[in-house]
């Protein structure tokens, strides 16, 4: 009887510990696939902040070309797309004939800035970086 108490005790203790082993694994498979979850929605946040400073600079072009006397004001001259989104024009500089043109977008907490020079005269971009924050 003591002989069989004994096994059974050894059973316990080793389902006991198949289980934590098995606990292991999962918790951090899933802790695993969490922070892969959180790294694809940093990188689309930044993709689409990238994007959306960039169509700040489309939208400072068309400023220009309407307005060559055109200037942000000491703030910037912010956009709002949504809750979440919103580019802002930070300035505007004249250097004959181009001009300077800066802007910053946000998604997700996640900020992109751009400094862009633009020739008006030939109506393109000629370049376009971002700016480290």
């Amino acid at each position: 009887m003591r002989n069989n108490l004994s096994q059974g005790y050894a059973a316990l203790i080793s389902i006991l510990i198949i289980c934590f082993v098995l606990l292991s694994i999962v918790t951090a498979t899933s802790f695993e696939s969490f922070e892969i979850l959180l790294n694809v929605w940093s990188r689309h946040s930044k993709i689409m902040s990238s994007e959306l400073a960039e169509s700040c600079v489309d939208q400072a072009v068309i400023r220009v070309l309407q307005n060559p006397n055109f200037r942000v004001l000491e703030n910037g001259e912010s956009i709002k797309i949504d809750e979440d989104f919103f580019c802002r024009i930070v300035s505007i500089h004249k250097q004959d004939p181009l001009f300077v043109i800066q802007t910053e977008a946000s998604v997700n907490k996640i900020f992109t800035k751009i400094e862009s020079v633009f020739d008006p005269e030939n109506f393109k971009i000629i370049s376009l970086k971002e700016l480290s924050s």
